[in-house]
């Protein structure tokens, strides 16, 4: 599906193509470990008839044999033991996630917290008594999206937050099997706590969606607009806890990409979007949902570095024309200097090119 190789493209980008002025020392990123933790990752999509083709994932796999533990969190914050899985050396086991701890509904069966912006025991720590790598895995309708998770020890105190633009309800499936509700979808972001007491310092680059935090760029706040100056704010979180920075619907310029996360201990950020959107396509006359869930886990500005990204393109559907909204790539990049610094990169056919990139 192209929408997900644009997806890959723009938000794995942090991965790829980031720019910053310091070279670091160090190169490259673990993602084997024994201790993991991952947060649920929501699609917008409200239609009845494709959940029973939904589902999530940790995809479990290893080099050794070894025994992984999927524990969970209670309300207030007790660990919760789950399911144990036994894997065999060179092989990988597809986990379902247990959502009534990851997304948890109220007395009437709806979702709780659905703007954000409250601490929530919502994680899911995965334990294995030899190294393993973990990947989040969300499968069906309009819910297709994955990402890397990153061991506890590779976890960053600094973060850019990669994310894609929300959706005023741009693509949704027009079915003529069975109807579905029209939903709009934030950019959005996830802080993950693996210790106690962590302070975290948020600066979102659009106002947040319940309004209570005033972005740099666009959006509309109750208290102000934005004025192109940082509004950062501090939330504490405990172990365990997920807190979701997500941007108002009404329009497509809201974009939470260029944020800032700081922390005084480690912790997990995952940049995202609801119902991600990247224009209609020839297929639209069939009834189709034209978005996708869009989600990737960041990299901590401690592994990031000056030179040496290498992006690879992907190759666009066959017959696909040139004019479709959905060919080519489309890279972000990101840094993290106050500053600001000039990137340099060389486009196959194009030729050498410099651009200019700020901080938020």
């Amino acid at each position: 599906m192209r929408i997900v190789r644009y997806v890959c493209a723009a938000l794995a980008a942090l991965v790829l193509f980031i720019g910053q002025v310091q070279a670091q020392s160090q190169r490259g990123i673990p993602t084997d470990g024994r201790d993991f933790y991952i947060a649920y990752v929501a699609p917008s999509i409200k239609c009845a008839a494709v959940k029973p083709f939904q589902a999530t994932f940790a995809i479990l796999s290893s080099y050794y044999s070894c025994t992984v533990t999927m524990n969970y969190f209670d309300a207030n914050g007790k660990e919760i033991t789950g399911h144990t899985y036994r894997i065999l050396a060179k092989n990988a086991k597809y986990a379902p996630l247990d959502l009534s701890y990851m997304d948890p509904k109220d007395a009437n069966g709806n979702r709780m917290n659905i703007d954000g912006e409250v601490p929530m025991y919502t994680a899911c720590h995965i334990h294995s008594d030899l190294p393993i790598s973990v990947a989040y895995y969300s499968t069906g309708p309009n819910s297709g999206g994955m990402y890397c998770a990153f061991q506890t020890g590779a976890l960053g105190k600094k973060y850019v937050v990669a994310a894609a633009p929300a959706n005023p309800a741009q693509g949704a499936a027009n079915s003529h099997h069975f109807a579905c509700t029209i939903d709009s979808a934030s950019s959005e972001f996830a802080v993950l706590a693996i210790k106690d007491n962590t302070q975290v310092t948020i600066t979102p680059t659009t106002t947040t969606r319940n309004l209570h935090h005033v972005g740099v760029n666009s959006g509309e706040s109750a208290w102000g607009q934005p004025d192109g100056k940082p509004h950062p704010f501090v939330v504490t979180l405990n172990r365990g806890q997920v807190y979701w920075v997500k941007s108002a619907l009404s329009s497509e310029e809201y974009d939470m990409s260029g944020s800032i996360v700081e922390s005084d201990q480690p912790v997990g950020v995952i940049g995202a979007c609801e119902s991600m959107f990247n224009g209609t396509t020839q297929y639209a006359g069939y009834g189709g949902d034209q978005r996708d869930l869009s989600c990737e886990m960041m990299v901590p500005v401690e592994y990031w570095t000056s030179d040496g990204y290498v992006a690879m393109p992907f190759m666009d559907g066959p017959g696909t024309p040139d004019n479709d909204p959905s060919t080519g790539d489309l890279y972000k990049v990101y840094t993290y200097d106050p500053t600001g610094t000039t990137i340099s990169f060389n486009i196959d056919q194009v030729g050498a090119r410099t651009k200019d990139v700020n901080r938020l």
